[in-house]
């Protein structure tokens, strides 16, 4: 089995640090097991203390046939969570749309109290906007003056007023700027955003709500991932891995409940249905090992690796899959990968990592992404397999491709199966607010769809049909 340390030319030092990664000997294991050491930080030594609270709710009638409305439902919740186990501190409240993230903040902004700690906490935002904008506001109502049109959102303005501001990628990036100066400095009590927050921008909170454990991907609902989870609230747990071999500095997961600077506890809260209190009580106070994902990927991943002609046979194949962080998963828990070989059967494993690559590889040449070289028993990349791998295709849209090319296809069959596929579906969201416009214009779109624009892929075949052919139009 190779180490990722093996595939160094140079002695480095690799120091990985996670607050997340509770099966830290399979991490060990993976970068150099001989060298490696891995040490566990319990809870008990983390600055700040982090009290985790799980609140399942019951869907009222109304909500128990749709997500959306169970998601309203629990806007209506948040308010009591804050004023019950704030302690008078920043908060932040994650909710998985923009339009729910405005929606939120509007509810909690209507509240009858503002959620300002005290009167010169109020006024000290206020002072602190004035000269961040240049902007003149009334002491008695509470409202900006904005003398330069800072604000392009009016409702942003006003929930502000409340203390409770919203925070999302559709907002103009001069206001998301001031949110964070505004909220870093803790003159914003209550910041309700997208996960968008959670990923990229460093404002931890005191306490941090979850509202709702599902989000909208491409037209459907489903539940977070585990990371993202623990990413928002930040896991009890942290691990140090130091490595003599291998330099490399790299922060895995960071929550955002607890301000060391500021606080000796945090809290997080999470809102979703009661069926699901148990998964998510079980989630923050288990250890729940971290899973490979290259699955999802592993005959894409591989052919990359046959281009950059670092796998040229079925034996360094397997060498190379070996070398990876799924490995040592099948090994420590070979039924999540559909293997039936006893647990930390290392011998056992190699039939099946051989039967895996064995199958890859044929679906490769079936393809002609590869040629096999009978004589040496290695095999080389084809020019489509490079075309392929260059642009990021997938070998499931790679297979429709070569099948409407063997079968044959009109333009609009090509247009239609071409919006189907996941490199484009994945990320182009319908968002509510686009179907009028879009199902006007597809009016008077060359090829028509006989159902109203639904789903990401009708949205990619309407925007496909108006430049494409368009474009090819100007030139005919």
């Amino acid at each position: 089995m190779f180490h990722i340390s093996e595939l160094c030319l140079s002695p480095l030092r690799f120091i990985a640090i996670s607050a997340t990664v509770p099966n830290v000997s399979d991490v060990v294991a993976w970068l150099d097991s001989s060298n490696g050491i891995g040490v566990t930080i319990s809870q008990d030594l983390r600055p700040v203390k982090l009290e985790k609270i799980v609140l399942g709710y019951d869907p009222n009638p109304s909500a128990r046939a749709s997500e959306y409305r169970f998601d309203i439902q629990l806007s209506y919740k948040v308010e009591a969570i804050i004023r019950a186990h704030s302690d008078s501190k920043p908060v932040i409240v994650f909710s998985s749309t923009r339009k729910s993230v405005e929606f939120t903040a509007k509810i909690l902004a209507a509240s009858n109290e503002t959620y300002f700690f005290s009167d010169s906490h109020r006024d000290e935002y206020f002072n602190e906007v004035s000269k961040l904008i240049n902007a003149n506001f009334d002491i008695s109502s509470g409202f900006i003056y904005d003398n330069e049109n800072y604000f392009k959102n009016v409702d942003l303005k006003t929930c502000l007023a409340s203390g409770v501001g919203f925070y999302h990628s559709g907002m103009d990036s001069a206001e998301r700027r001031l949110l964070e100066k505004l909220f870093a400095k803790s003159l914003i009590p209550v910041l309700v955003s997208t996960s968008s927050l959670a990923m990229g921008v460093n404002l931890p909170a005191h306490m941090v709500i979850i509202k709702n454990t599902v989000q909208y991907l491409a037209g459907k609902t489903i539940e977070y991932d585990s990371a993202q989870v623990l990413q928002m609230i930040g896991k009890s747990n942290t691990f140090i891995l130091i490595l003599i071999v291998l330099i490399r500095f790299n922060l895995i997961f960071l929550g955002r409940a607890g301000r060391p600077q500021f606080d000796v506890t945090a809290k997080a809260v999470i809102m979703t249905e009661t069926s699901k209190k148990n998964f998510y009580d079980t989630l923050l106070n288990s250890d729940k090992a971290i899973e490979s994902v290259l699955p999802l990927t592993l005959i894409e991943q591989l052919m990359i690796e046959i281009v950059l002609r670092t796998v040229t046979s079925i034996e360094t194949t397997v060498d190379w899959i070996c070398s990876t962080f799924m490995y040592i998963r099948i090994v420590s828990n070979p039924s999540y990968y559909g293997s039936s070989i006893a647990k930390g059967d290392i011998e056992g494993s190699l039939p099946f990592i051989f039967n895996w690559s064995h199958e890859n590889i044929n679906k490769l040449a079936n393809l002609s992404l590869i040629n096999m070289k009978p004589e040496s028993n290695s095999f080389e990349p084809t020019h489509l397999a490079r075309i392929v791998t260059r642009y990021g295709i997938s070998i499931k849209s790679t297979e429709l491709l070569l099948k409407m090319l063997k079968e044959g296809f009109n333009l609009k069959m090509f247009l239609e199966k071409l919006s189907e596929c996941q490199e484009l579906s994945s990320d182009i969201i319908l968002r509510v607010s686009e179907k009028k416009f879009l199902n006007e214009y597809s009016k008077n779109l060359r090829f028509k769809s006989k159902d109203k624009i639904k789903n990401s892929s009708m949205k990619i075949n309407c925007l496909l049909q108006v430049n494409v052919i368009n474009s090819f139009q100007m030139y005919l």
